[in-house]
């Protein structure tokens, strides 16, 4: 049910963020060796929460069988939110820093939570019984979690190794490279 995994998924989603942001000083000191990065992870890790319930609700939306709105919620609104916030900032000759991109990263993901819950409470005309069922969620879940965390660091270990070798600069470089 929407409300077991809210619960589940919340609670999981809190204990990573703060394992994330209490893991922010060795990331940037001895992975990337750019204490600049410090506070556009900060924001990355923190935003964490969000996304876990935007994912959840259009994960909701798509059981109902509104698909375009999950889709926008899940693929393409923050983006556009981020890129015509970047325009404006652009526009107004406003010096684009990381910092700031991590702001606005952090607006659009916030913006998306607002937009796929609004969606939710106006599309479900009816009330549930909010029940916790985590037993068969969970045995459903556990191996699909193992395969999606051997799948993002598979995916990400070319960066990880070389922000470790060479530095955050170079990682930048090369992910727009890839």
């Amino acid at each position: 049910t929407l409300s077991s995994s809210t619960i589940f998924n919340g609670i999981l989603s809190i204990l990573v963020t703060t394992v994330a942001i209490l893991s922010i000083p060795f990331i940037c000191s001895e992975i990337f060796t750019d204490p600049s990065l410090k506070t556009p992870l900060y924001i990355a890790f923190a935003m964490i929460i969000p996304q876990t319930f935007s994912r959840i609700y259009a994960s909701a939306l798509n059981g109902i069988k509104k698909i375009w709105q999950s889709s926008l919620v899940q693929e393409a609104l923050s983006i556009w939110i981020v890129g015509i916030c970047l325009l404006i900032l652009w526009n107004f000759e406003i010096r684009i820093t990381i910092d700031k991109v991590a702001v606005l990263y952090a607006i659009g993901r916030l913006i998306v939570l607002f937009t796929v819950v609004l969606i939710w409470k106006r599309s479900v005309i009816y009330k549930t019984k909010k029940e916790i069922v985590l037993k068969p969620m969970l045995k459903m879940a556990f191996p699909l979690v193992l395969i999606a965390a051997v799948s993002i660091i598979t995916s990400s270990m070319d960066q990880l190794m070389l922000g470790w070798l060479k530095g955050s600069r170079e990682v930048g470089i090369y992910s727009i490279a890839s």
